[in-house]
């Protein structure tokens, strides 16, 4: 697992009330969250990656392996 996995593994717990690892695989589709808890997401994966990420680009991503590779393109 690389590092933006597993932060991106911490802050899923703690903002999506994940009590197991989550499923980087998974569609955003699928996981029936209310929409205010996406966007608390989104703001903290921007804030602990020290990124912003604007809202087009963070809808257009299926899952949460799309989001790390979206990040590590970002970081380089």
């Amino acid at each position: 697992m690389s590092s933006t996995e597993q932060r991106i593994t911490v802050l899923s717990k703690k903002l999506l009330a994940e009590d197991r690892d989550p499923d980087f695989d998974k569609q955003f589709s699928e996981s029936d969250l209310p929409s205010i808890v996406v966007v608390e997401f989104a703001k903290a994966v921007a804030s602990e990656f020290g990124l912003e990420i604007p809202a087009e680009d963070f809808a257009e991503l299926k899952n949460l392996r799309e989001l790390v590779s979206y990040i590590d393109a970002k970081l380089g």
